[in-house]
């Protein structure tokens, strides 16, 4: 990518405000656009956007080889399932972070059992295999 006559003053402001210059040599913008600028090089938006949807496919595969399917089907980095109380409580008593969400858009036909909640799980460039992984296995342990 050619350089740009814009960014370099944006990089030496940036500079300037990392070795102690006062705070209004450099405005926030600036250093904001600094950061969405290395975020767009070299495709690494795309590179994470990826990884996090990759996450996604690989919690949505594992929970339904534990027959908690999907309500829709996984498009992005996130997962609505679900989860029967007992797993919800095992899964919140290991530490696992989620949101319940509204049953108002279930697809036609779909019913929740009476004792299931509805949840979203969203997974992130930061998400692990690992993670992913350990989340499965809590939920499998039933």
């Amino acid at each position: 990518m050619p350089p740009r006559p814009w960014c370099s003053s944006i990089r030496r402001g940036a500079q300037k405000c990392r070795s102690g210059a006062s705070a209004a040599a450099t405005s926030r913008p600036s250093i904001a656009f600094t950061q969405i600028e290395a975020y767009l090089a070299d495709d690494l938006w795309l590179e994470l956007a990826r990884h996090a949807n990759g996450m996604a496919d690989r919690l949505a595969a594992g929970l339904a080889a534990a027959d908690l399917v999907p309500v829709w089907p996984v498009e992005a980095n996130e997962v609505f399932v679900a989860l029967p109380s007992q797993i919800d409580a095992r899964l919140k008593a290991g530490g696992a972070s989620y949101y319940p969400w509204t049953t108002d858009a279930l697809p036609n036909g779909v019913v929740l059992a009476r004792d299931a909640t509805l949840v979203r799980l969203v997974t992130s460039f930061a998400t692990t295999a690992d993670e992913v992984d350990r989340f499965v296995a809590l939920a499998r342990a039933f």
